[in-house]
């Protein structure tokens, strides 16, 4: 496949994928209004709240912080949607493998999208940032929220938080691309059973050796790559594991054949 070709799949593909990420946010952003409309419209009879924390009225009277709670929503919904449009993605390899384009044209288009993908996201979450210190007028970064007895105490985040939403977003979003596309393409160049027998196998074994309940987050909970300070340890592990994702990821697709 020429290089003009190739451009231009990349183009569209980055074209689709930043317009799948807005429609997630304009998604996002519409449910609350509609709640809220819902909420005033049946009054007390319906009453959308989480273990009688509603949500909406405490952002209302100002307990919890407004663009902090939508962005952290915001970027939770659109890392999955990455996570679920990565794995379509994987899954259409042999489509343009079928149509003459190289593994490594394939691979570094979705690379390029996963990078635009997180970079467009993390513009969004700056300009949110500097809306909330702009609204709020503080521009320390912290963030507390008060929350009811009957959930737990005042939450407190790690002092200057906010100012670290940005690369939070970026590192989540080209996570969940990673993880999205690993796990399909495994499924796409190996026969089912084996990915899930993997699978089971960690379900089961890791319990088992390790005592945990949930062997996912044994990796998280270890020592490895613990730093004294919290986002250290957070970028640190965040790109470790994208990088295993990416490195994964390659090689399972540049031993795909175009026939299974």
């Amino acid at each position: 496949m020429n290089s003009v070709s190739y451009r231009t799949l990349t183009k569209h593909a980055v074209k689709e994928q930043l317009l799948n990420n807005l429609w997630t946010i304009v998604g996002v952003l519409a449910i609350a209004p509609i709640i809220g409309l819902v909420q005033w419209i049946l009054g007390d009879s319906v009453i959308f709240e989480i273990n009688g924390f509603r949500i909406l009225d405490e952002i209302a009277k100002g307990t919890l912080p407004a663009i902090p709670v939508a962005g952290a929503a915001i970027g939770a919904i659109t890392a999955f949607a990455a996570w679920i449009i990565s794995i379509i993605n994987a899954a259409t390899a042999r489509t343009y493998l079928g149509a003459g384009m190289s593994r490594g044209a394939i691979f570094r288009m979705n690379l390029v999208v996963w990078l635009a993908s997180a970079l467009f996201m993390a513009l969004l979450a700056t300009l949110a940032m500097f809306g909330h210190f702009i609204a709020t007028g503080d521009f320390s970064g912290d963030l507390i929220v008060t929350l009811p007895a009957q959930i737990g105490a005042a939450f407190e985040a790690m002092p200057g938080i906010l100012w670290f939403a940005p690369a939070i977003v970026f590192l989540v979003m080209l996570y969940a691309h990673a993880a999205g596309y690993f796990v399909s393409i495994i499924f796409v160049r190996l026969p089912w059973w084996i990915p899930v027998g993997a699978l089971i196998t960690v379900v089961i074994a890791v319990p088992l050796l390790f005592g945990v309940d949930d062997p996912f987050l044994l990796w998280w909970s270890g020592s490895f790559l613990k730093f004294s300070n919290p986002m250290a340890s957070f970028a640190a592990q965040t790109v470790f594991d994208t990088a295993i994702f990416v490195a994964l990821s390659w090689l399972a697709l540049r031993r795909l054949p175009l026939r299974r």
